[in-house]
């Protein structure tokens, strides 16, 4: 039997096996799916490392690693009171802030998520225990992201 024959007259992501009969074969990614699939990695990689950052300097001042003049321990205890910038809320709505401006679809908050929980355990591999402010202030981000579900959820 010419298998040749056979196989030239399917359609390219199908071909003829030894009895004939055609089986469909995998088709590559489009160009343009790689593409999506390639930025949507480099999303996920930079929420990871901006939460990670974060967390480590959070955490380095927080728990005292740092040696600092008078001055600067006096802007450190204000940045770190509940309103200040590195309050547990000013950090979890800067996570979120960031997490939703890098994609802006709420279908990918479960990523996002994601995402987010692995910057918290990279900084705790790499700084040990994480202070209370940190805790907090991933527990603030996950209800957050609940929330943000929830409101996607009842539009």
């Amino acid at each position: 039997m010419n298998f040749s024959r056979i196989a030239g007259s399917l359609p390219a992501n199908k071909q003829a096996n030894a009895y004939g009969k055609e089986k469909i074969l995998a088709r590559k990614p489009e160009k343009a799916t790689e593409g999506k699939i390639k930025a949507a990695e480099e999303k996920y990689q930079r929420i990871l490392n901006h939460v990670r950052e974060m967390i480590e300097k959070q955490g380095g001042l927080a728990s005292g690693k740092i040696t600092v003049h008078i001055e600067v321990q006096l802007e450190l205890e204000k940045d770190f009171a509940e309103d200040g910038y590195w309050s547990a809320e000013s950090t979890a709505e800067r996570i979120l802030n960031f997490a939703k401006n890098l994609t802006g679809d709420p279908e990918k908050i479960e990523i996002l998520r994601e995402a987010v929980q692995e910057g918290f355990k990279a900084a705790e591999q790499k700084l040990g225990t994480l202070p209370d402010v940190s805790s907090k202030t991933y527990d603030l981000v996950m209800q957050g992201f609940d929330k943000w579900a929830g409101e996607f959820k009842n539009n």
